[in-house]
């Protein structure tokens, strides 16, 4: 039996320029974000942005439902 599901890698600094671009296309602040998620500091955003840190699953589904896209969207 052969495996036709292809490996997949999570890639940090696509998923910070894709969270940089979706956010600042939607107008919102780093701050906003963070509000809308429920942190209490920004700087974890920032850090996201740029590739500094990764996101938990749930994080990163939070962040996703907050800017009104897919998951997937966060990591084309």
């Amino acid at each position: 039996m052969t495996n036709n599901l292809k490996s997949t890698t999570l890639d940090i600094k696509k998923f910070g320029l894709n969270l940089w671009k979706i956010r600042t296309d939607k107008g919102m602040t780093r701050e906003a974000l963070a509000d809308a998620i429920g942190l209490a500091d920004q700087r974890i955003i920032y850090d996201y942005e740029n590739g500094i840190k990764f996101p938990k699953l749930e994080r990163a589904l939070l962040i996703a439902m907050a800017l009104g896209v897919d998951l997937d969207s966060m990591f084309r």
